[in-house]
């Protein structure tokens, strides 16, 4: 980085400090120069002084690249997330099904993934269970869907079984066969998970300062908490919104809101969690009945398992 100095002809007299955030020259009779560096820099740096050009160069070495970072069990919750928010934003309501919708469940994904902060490689199988359910819940159908060598630039193939059964039932076979497989396949894009992948490198080949770790954080937690896949009985879904984080990582609190939407009526609640960097702690509040008694149970283990996640995350940092 070129640093201009035309009023002088050396550094003598002249106290530099360089840290990661900027560049502070206290130049001869008690001024000061601060210039800002575009993005934190790491490392030690080195100066230069042209007496021809009176110019500083300064410079700082390039970071240690990270070879193979091994992001199977980021690239795993990358792909269960991505099926969820596909369950959610494609699966509901499919005029096809006369209002009904599609739940998908029990992920299981296995294989390699690995990754450099320029790249990222992997081949995985994922498979996952697939429920039917009509307009008020009922289940019409169910079976289950097979990715197998899932790699960043192949289109993935989707096969999906179903159980034999009456008319109903074989319709929505028939529509996850066809119209459903193209949304998952849709889902799992590869540009998209890798860089997910790429970015978990990256963040290992430079490590941040705590100011970043926390605004990321507040970042993570506040974009990754409204995409939580959260269903009650009958297919009920729920919406958490309005995430505050507040804190220093590792020892965090999260607090939102929560809505049940049901036929005829919301259910509306709030919900606070800590997290101390290995154990979350979750309480959800809001009018008593079967609604807060079913959130009580599996929201509160999905946000239990978001936080788990975001430690994972953290530990990357």
């Amino acid at each position: 980085m070129p640093v201009e100095l035309q009023e002088l002809e050396s550094l003598q007299g002249v106290d530099l400090d360089i840290s990661p955030t900027e560049v502070l020259l206290k130049l001869p009779g008690a001024s000061e120069l601060r210039i800002p560096l575009p993005k934190p820099m790491h490392g030690e740096a080195k100066a230069k002084f042209s007496k021809k050009q009176r110019q500083l160069t300064i410079t700082w070495p390039e970071p240690a690249e990270v070879e193979g970072v091994d992001c199977i069990d980021l690239l795993s919750q990358e792909i269960e997330h991505a099926l969820k928010q596909c369950n959610v934003e494609k699966l509901q309501k499919l005029p096809q099904l006369s209002g009904g919708s599609i739940l998908l469940d029990s992920f299981g994904i296995s294989g390699e993934a690995t990754a450099t902060r320029a790249e990222c490689q992997y081949k995985v199988s994922i498979s996952f269970d697939w429920a039917a359910l009509d307009a008020v819940g009922g289940q019409l159908a169910t079976g289950g869907c097979f990715i197998a060598d899932l790699t960043p630039h192949a289109v993935p193939q989707v096969a999906v079984e179903g159980d034999a059964g009456p008319p109903h039932a074989e319709a929505a076979k028939k529509w996850m066969r066809k119209e459903g497989a193209l949304l998952i396949a849709a889902a799992l894009d590869g540009p998209a998970l890798c860089a997910a992948l790429t970015a978990a490198a990256s963040a290992a080949a430079k490590p941040l300062l705590k100011a970043e770790v926390n605004e990321w954080a507040r970042s993570w937690l506040g974009t990754k908490l409204p995409q939580l896949s959260v269903r009650l009985f009958g297919g009920t879904a729920v919406v958490l919104s309005e995430p505050i984080v507040s804190g220093e990582v590792p020892c965090i609190t999260l607090d939102c809101s929560w809505r049940a939407s049901m036929p005829g009526k919301d259910v509306e609640g709030s919900l606070t969690a800590t997290f101390d960097g290995t154990r979350p702690t979750v309480e959800a509040s809001g009018p008593p009945g079967q609604v807060l008694t079913a959130f009580r149970q599996k929201g509160v283990e999905a946000v239990k398992d978001l936080l788990l996640r975001f430690g994972e995350e953290l530990k990357r940092r």
